[in-house]
């Protein structure tokens, strides 16, 4: 047996290499190809590295935030009355894993920019490692729930064994891998904060060129009753492809029926949501969700199907450090706080400490008791305003913004006209009735006098214009600046630029400023001039670089 061992192994060996010749493989450290698993590359990609050389390519989710305990109330779901228990409108909250000092007033996660692949899935299932043609291009299909979570699973540890620094950190505690959330997906797929309100309610993110440039879906114009490979169509508005259609898309947490508003307690199967390439476009709705179950009917199997595939989120933890749990203890403890008028919080937080006191000296249990669920309700919900008045804050700063610039605009187009009419309009009239004695003179002169009918309405209607605009602009810095303390309008600043940049409205951003300056300046000196914030918006007549700072 010992003389036969030489023979046998070498045996094996050539075996081995002609099998490697038959079926060539990437190694490790030949890279694959960028169209392989970013087809489609764009600014702002995080490409996280994989085994067999191979990639993964994310984009990020930014949400509005201005702490460490703060969210984004969003409505999810869909107005389809016929299928309200399923996906009606609903109410949630949602925040980002990671800060970044680069952009304030911003939290963020990171999600797929596309399907997980067939050549993905391979280089991390311990086989050899795939050939990443357009062949394995496709989304990964055919799998469990279970079989998903445990690929994230290798995923993060791969990751943090070998590529710790490439996965973005909180407080130095690295992120990991995961299925999105339904809310995290579905605030993804309707465009997160790039779109406008009305956009992100609509059934489907805007598709200008058509959904069948945007989404594979049953019919013989899209998908044609297959899977395609990622990244041929265009992206959502958050650089997201085939986030609709294609392959349904798992979630990590289990389905719950919609109970009118709110989710109903029941926790059945996961969820699949974005529809498929047997699904019709007819069907294919951003709120939409569907029920799978774990387990497939009458076998002893978890469930699995051509038509659903995942992508996933780059998350972390909540508490990432100790110094992490200090912050939150203090974002906590400053909730309930008013933030208005200074002596409005001390009064609000003097009660809630006295009741805090009568609580803890409380000789019965059952008065103690009573008194502690007191302050906690009433703690609840002076968060609950304290919320309401952040978003009533952003967006209020927002309509003074918008009406800043309507207002230097209107003034802008008034002065247009009265140039036109009296630097142009007038001087030819005076010249065409120096010859009013030439008989074919006198009909352009009747002309000319029309036209410059039509120009003074037109003055005369921006005039009104102007007027309304004035109005409604100091009475908006009024009512704003006396109702909301500097302190609690200057913490939204960041979140409500944040949004306003993520939608492409970087023009609004000059009169955010000023408004905000024009508030502070009334409240400041409540005999201030309102003509002085009229001037700050229109000093400079017609210039076209944006509005001057105030004097």
């Amino acid at each position: 047996m010992a003389e036969r061992r030489p023979s046998s192994l070498w045996g094996l060996l050539i075996g081995v290499a002609l099998l490697a010749a038959a079926h060539p493989a990437i190694a490790d450290d030949d890279p694959w190809p960028a169209e392989a698993y970013n087809p489609a590359p764009a600014e702002g990609d995080v490409v996280l590295p994989m085994p067999c050389g191979g990639a993964m390519a994310f984009r990020r989710v930014a949400l509005p935030s201005t702490g460490v305990l703060d969210d984004v109330r969003v409505q999810f779901g869909d107005a389809q009355p016929e299928l309200g228990f399923f996906s009606d409108r609903r109410y949630d909250v949602i925040a980002g894993a990671f800060g970044d000092p680069a952009v304030p007033g911003t939290r963020y996660f990171l999600i797929g920019k596309y399907e997980v692949t067939r050549a993905q899935w391979a280089a991390l299932s311990g086989d050899a490692c795939p050939d990443p043609g357009m062949r394995q291009r496709v989304p990964q299909t055919e799998i469990s729930w279970f079989d998903v979570v445990s690929f994230a699973n290798r995923y993060s540890q791969w990751l943090l064994a070998h590529a710790r620094d490439a996965l973005p950190a909180e407080s130095g505690t690295p992120g990991f891998l995961r299925l999105p959330t339904e809310d995290e997906w579905e605030y993804a797929a309707r465009g997160g904060m790039t779109v406008s309100s009305e956009n992100f309610l609509a059934a489907r993110f805007p598709m200008p060129e058509g959904a069948a440039d945007y989404i594979w879906y049953q019919g013989t114009g899209s998908a044609e009753g297959r899977l395609h490979p990622v990244g041929l169509l265009k992206p959502n508005p958050l650089g997201l492809y085939d986030i609709l259609g294609n392959a349904a898309e798992m979630m990590l947490e289990s389905f719950r029926l919609n109970r009118r508003g709110r989710l109903h307690g029941q926790a059945g199967g996961f969820i699949a949501r974005g529809g498929d390439y047997n699904t019709p476009l007819s069907q294919i709705r951003t709120g939409m969700r569907v029920e799978m179950p774990y387990y497939a009917a009458g076998a002893a199997t978890a469930t699995e199907s051509r038509q659903l595939g995942f992508r996933l989120v780059v998350a972390a933890p909540v508490v990432t450090s100790p110094e992490k749990l200090t912050e939150i203890e203090k974002a906590w403890e400053a909730m309930p706080s008013s933030g208005e008028a200074p002596s409005t919080a001390r009064r609000e937080d003097a009660a809630l400490g006295t009741l805090d006191r009568l609580a803890d000296h409380a000789g019965d249990e059952t008065v103690r008791t009573q008194l502690r669920d007191a302050g906690r309700s009433i703690r609840e919900a002076l968060v609950d305003r304290n919320d309401a008045r952040d978003r009533t804050i952003r967006l209020l700063i927002n309509v003074g913004a918008l009406l800043g610039n309507k207002l230097r605009v209107d003034h802008q187009r008034l002065l247009a006209v009265q140039r036109a009419i009296e630097g142009v309009a007038r001087p030819a009239l005076r010249q065409l009735q120096a010859r009013r004695q030439d008989p074919q003179i006198r009909k352009a002169i009747a002309d000319a006098i029309a036209r410059i009918g039509e120009m003074e309405g037109q003055r005369d209607g921006l005039e009104d214009t102007v007027k309304t605009s004035r109005e409604t602009y100091v009475d908006t810095v009024l009512s704003t600046s006396s109702d909301y303390s500097d302190e609690v309008i200057t913490a939204q600043l960041p979140a409500l630029k944040a949004e306003l940049h993520a939608r492409g409205s970087d023009a609004l951003l000059p009169y955010v400023d000023i408004f905000v300056q024009h508030m502070r300046r009334m409240r400041d000196n409540s005999a201030a001039d309102p003509q002085s914030l009229i001037d700050d918006l229109t000093r400079g007549g017609g210039g076209a670089h944006g509005p001057p700072g105030p004097a």
